[in-house]
């Protein structure tokens, strides 16, 4: 099946993006250390450049699709590797279902959209310069028990880890907010989302770089992390928030499994992360959480 997606009017919202490439375009071949980085880096872009306009209109690029259950993704090319993933995140979106609720996922009108780019250059172009090797968005309804409206994720072909860590970090995104009912705390669903990915070396290095931050004060305390809900500025405080909130989500579903970390992140909405805590953990307080992932780092 072919289509063709609106590419005047979101060439013309991104058009100022081309203007960063220089900057901020690489290919999806990273060290470890950047991988954290790359994926909440956000710039914002004005609209404009009627240039382009033409340029759209003159050259019109259509759109494939492949669909596998609730899952459609769009592709300009890479017919097999848009295939692999799309039967890959339905697959994912299962597995990571019957891993945090402990059954498999029942029958849903979930339909989720999966944009395939050809490459980070293009995604950071059409996205209107958002480079991120993989996003996903959802979209909640207060008036249908926190039921997801929408879901999409952006992806690229040049990700060289893009179906064993890349795609379970987003589908876990995806899942967690089904599962929650309402917006996930950055932390826990960020912390989620990079323990999902197969990626031991990288977790290692995660471990490494908290021991760091700890040992040079410029950690997170618990009662701050617990409180972000905006991406920081820094590239630094990115990979700390990063590591810490996958150290952090690590410790606890080692301690008491998936469910009960959902146990967490519901009654935490009701009152607050001290009282969930000990409810949920029989933790006295953040601090004694604070010591028992130092303790565990320290091993």
């Amino acid at each position: 099946m072919i289509h063709k997606r609106n590419w005047l009017g979101t060439i013309v919202a991104a058009a100022a993006a081309v203007l960063l490439l220089g900057a901020c375009a690489t290919t999806g071949a990273r060290d470890a250390a950047d991988d954290d980085d790359d994926r909440d880096r956000t710039r914002r872009v004005p609209h404009a450049l009627a240039a382009l306009e033409s340029i759209a209109q003159a050259n019109p690029r259509p759109w494939h699709t492949a669909r596998a259950r609730n899952f459609k993704i769009a592709y300009h090319a890479h017919r097999e590797l848009a295939e692999r993933v799309v039967r890959r995140a339905a697959a994912l979106w299962q597995t990571t279902h019957a891993r945090w609720q402990g059954r498999a996922a029942a029958a849903s009108d979930l339909s989720c959209e999966v944009t395939l780019y050809n490459s980070y250059r293009e995604l950071v172009v059409m996205t209107g310069g958002s480079p991120k090797l993989g996003e996903a968005h959802v979209r909640h309804s207060r008036l249908m028990r926190g039921r997801i409206l929408t879901c999409r994720i952006n992806l690229t072909a040049d990700d060289h880890h893009l179906l064993d860590a890349t795609l379970p970090h987003e589908i876990t995104h995806i899942v967690l907010g089904q599962l929650v009912g309402r917006r996930v705390p950055l932390w826990a669903n960020e912390g989620a989302a990079t323990r999902a990915e197969r990626a031991a070396r990288r977790h290692a290095h995660r471990r490494a770089l908290v021991r760091r931050a700890l040992a040079s004060g410029r950690a997170y305390a618990l009662a701050d992390l617990f409180r972000i809900h905006i991406y920081p500025a820094s590239a630094w405080q990115r990979r700390v928030f990063y590591a810490q909130s996958f150290t952090v989500v690590d410790l606890l579903l080692r301690l008491g499994g998936h469910a009960r970390f959902l146990r967490l992140l519901r009654a935490a909405h009701d009152s607050g992360w001290s009282r969930a805590l000990s409810s949920v953990y029989g933790l006295t307080s953040l601090q004694q959480l604070e010591q028992a992932l130092r303790a565990d780092l320290a091993r």
